[in-house]
């Protein structure tokens, strides 16, 4: 068989004659085959298997993290399908011939089924890229442990608008390809099954976020998997905060239209960040539209069609002991978006771009703070200045709190007992050598 180089675990289906297999072994199905052994290629023996894993000669080898001596991984196949992958550490070069076998026995009788493997240059593809038909993001804590797996979507509409495009009428019909932004090219996924072995170098990412081999560290930071409408998608963990445009082509036979996965690593909270639970507050401006509003679990996502359309709205905001305010996107927002922290109409604009947007009072000599309340957050759109649908991913709007004890610093939930503050029954507290204080300052109780 032909396997195209440099597609690492990505998966191909071995074609082969199942039929001639059971009937030499006298055999109905797989389930009667008593022993499988992996083939020792250089004496034609059986072997121990390691996974399914062989060397450059074809002979069993135990998977390690960067391939060394590894040639390709054959598995068994307990359900009739052969499958075959290579390292994306050690990928074979174009122009390699590898082998893999296996002995098969029953009744007696054993079958030896050997896949020779001819390693192919890719082959570009030349079909037209019709630009991004649908668009969803996931986004990572840079402290976050290594391969938590996230599944995000594009919306039924998205998909109906993608399938009309290409005139198909259902995704499985289509093709599904491998795209490089940075060069604009289409490579040959491979897809086979499910997310679980799909896609080239298994849908790792580079930071411009161009396929690449799997290396276990920050310089291949994200990996996305295609699965339909599904993506399933798997972090590095120490990864610096930043976003990675990743991208699926879905095509017909002369055209491909791309899904866009923004991946977002972010930094660790401040810790003196106090969450402001976002509400819209319809009744307070039933004269306005509001935003559509998708929760999420990373962020909630608000969608404008119309001039003075509210996205959230709190009111008399409790600021006592804060010295800003702080809305953190999860994307950076396209222009049209506008704020408002007063008790009127004033409205400052949020920049294009921006994914994160700090209001400080004392740098604002018109602040309407008072008695440590702030009039109001309001996110809304004003007259015109944005293209409709106007969305916006907001990860969470904060309080700064600056507290009034000397000498603590950070934030100790999981030591109640270390000088620090934290949180009980939804108030904050602060421990100082062992004794507990309010925010006033004032002392509650010493603690052993």
């Amino acid at each position: 068989m032909n396997r195209t180089a440099g597609l690492g675990y990505s998966a191909d289906a071995v074609e082969y004659d199942e039929e001639e297999i059971l009937e030499a072994l006298g055999i109905e199905s797989w389930d009667a085959i008593e022993t499988m052994y992996p083939l020792v290629i250089t004496t034609g023996e059986p072997g121990t298997d390691y996974d399914g894993w062989r060397d450059v000669n074809g002979d069993p080898a135990e998977w390690n993290d960067d391939g060394t001596g590894l040639g390709l991984c054959l598995k068994y196949p307990h359900d009739g399908s052969f499958t075959l992958c290579t390292h994306p550490g050690n990928d074979p070069e174009a122009g390699t011939e590898l082998s893999a076998g296996w002995i098969l026995s029953a009744g007696g009788k054993s079958v030896v089924v050997i896949v020779n493997v001819n390693f192919l240059e890719p082959t570009p593809i030349e079909i037209e890229v019709a630009g991004v038909f649908a668009k969803t993001s996931v986004t990572y804590d840079s402290t976050d442990a290594s391969y938590i797996e996230k599944k995000v979507s594009i919306s039924d509409e998205e998909v109906q608008n993608i399938l009309t495009e290409l005139g198909l009428s259902s995704l499985d019909e289509a093709t599904v390809y491998g795209y490089d932004p940075t060069t604009g090219e289409l490579i040959d996924s491979n897809i086979t099954g499910t997310y679980g072995n799909a896609g080239v170098y298994d849908g790792w990412r580079n930071a411009d976020g161009d396929f690449a081999s799997w290396s276990g560290n920050a310089s291949v930071p994200a990996c996305v998997k295609y699965d339909g409408k599904d993506y399933y998608c798997y972090n590095i963990a120490g990864c610096e905060a930043q976003s990675i445009k990743t991208y699926w082509a879905i095509a017909n036979d002369t055209k491909a239209v791309l899904v866009e996965i923004t991946f977002n690593y972010t930094a660790p909270l401040d810790p003196d960040l106090i969450e402001i639970a976002q509400e819209q507050n319809i009744d307070m401006d039933p004269g306005f539209p509001h935003a559509e509003l998708v929760e999420g679990e990373d962020y909630n996502t608000y969608t404008a069609n119309a001039d003075l359309t509210i996205a959230f709205k709190m009111v008399n905001v409790d600021v006592q002991d804060c010295d800003y305010v702080v809305i953190k996107f999860a994307e950076p927002v396209a222009a049209g978006w506008h704020l408002a922290f007063w008790s009127g109409q004033d409205l400052v604009d949020v920049p294009e771009g921006t994914t994160e947007f700090k209001y400080v009072f004392a740098d604002d000599p018109n602040c309407g703070v008072v008695d440590g309340v702030l009039p109001q957050i309001c996110m809304m759109t004003f007259f015109g200045g944005f293209t409709a649908p106007l969305e916006a991913k907001v990860a969470g709007v904060y309080k700064h709190y600056v507290g009034v004890a000397d000498g603590i610093a950070g934030f100790n939930a999981a030591q109640p007992k270390a000088n620090g503050k934290y949180f009980e029954k939804g108030q904050i507290f602060i421990m100082k050598n062992g004794v507990k204080y309010n925010t006033a300052g004032q002392a509650i109780k010493y603690l052993t």
